[in-house]
């Protein structure tokens, strides 16, 4: 259920709990958002100071989404460096505040080890005649739009059909 080293859920559980959003919010007609986040420059991190120092990034990574996030938000490491964030009752506007706040937080961190971070953060509000595979694809497109407009921003999902990579 959780992550061995930052102590938050891991990918199999944050899929569980993406599951269960989707039955509440179609049982409901209520929403819900995801939120990825990736740690910028990530493999620079290992490269230059080692391993143990990558994993104390991460965990202090951690431990600011856990701090900065709602209580009935779930934080889990999506994998690597990847961070997915469920957001229940989700409406665009507080997402995008929330998320910025957060990518606010983590560039005025000094972290203990490398200093200074940044993050890309992609968001997608989850549409009725969606599934999770679809979401997912939608939220982490967003991020890669994140990364190619040079990182350390918040990128929201366009509403655009889904097309399966082949």
């Amino acid at each position: 259920m959780t992550d061995m080293l930052t102590g938050l859920y891991n990918r199999h559980k944050v899929n569980e709990v993406l599951e269960e959003q989707l039955d509440l919010a179609l049982r409901y007609n209520n929403s819900f958002a995801v939120m990825l986040l990736d740690i910028d420059h990530f493999k620079e991190v290992n490269d230059t100071y080692g391993h143990n120092v990558g994993d104390a990034t991460l965990v202090e990574f951690s431990e600011i989404l856990s701090v900065r996030t709602r209580k009935s938000d779930v934080v889990g490491r999506w994998g690597g460096e990847e961070f997915l964030i469920i957001v229940p009752q989700a409406d665009k506007v507080d997402l995008v505040k929330m998320a910025e706040s957060l990518r606010e937080s983590i560039v005025t961190h000094t972290f203990s080890s490398v200093g200074k971070v940044t993050a890309s953060i992609g968001l997608a509000i989850h549409r009725n005649d969606e599934s999770i595979s679809k979401l997912v694809y939608r939220v982490d497109s967003a991020l890669y739009q994140s990364k190619q407009n040079g990182r350390n921003q918040v990128s929201v999902a366009d509403l655009s059909e889904y097309v399966p990579l082949s």
